[in-house]
């Protein structure tokens, strides 16, 4: 029996993993709490984007620990790296990623 296979994306490259361990990852999080998570997302990258705009170096203490809470929320398997540095420009590179994660997550789910 051939089970399809999910697109994965992971810190270091895009997988696949089986739909079975694909629900099981998504067993928690459910299509609000995956949209709340979007929402969360659309508000970093204002943040993020207001910060870059003004020429800020570094991104302020809150927004990244704002987004450390967000890539918390996603599946481990699924989760991308936090930024190599905490510049707003790196910062709003992981939320599109974290968004990219969570819109495949609602197609699973």
């Amino acid at each position: 029996m051939n089970i399809p296979m999910a697109p994965v994306v992971t810190s270091s490259h895009a997988g696949t993993v089986s739909a079975p361990v694909a629900r099981r990852e998504t067993a928690g999080l459910d299509k609000d709490r995956l949209r709340q998570l979007l929402v969360r997302s659309d508000l970093l990258l204002e943040e993020l984007e207001r910060q870059n705009l003004a020429d800020i170096s570094v991104a302020e203490r809150t927004t990244m620990e704002r987004l450390d809470h967000l890539l918390d929320a996603l599946p481990a398997r699924r989760r991308p790296s936090p930024p190599d540095e905490p510049t707003p420009s790196a910062g709003l590179d992981v939320v599109f990623a974290a968004q990219e994660v969570l819109f495949r997550l609602l197609g699973t789910v």
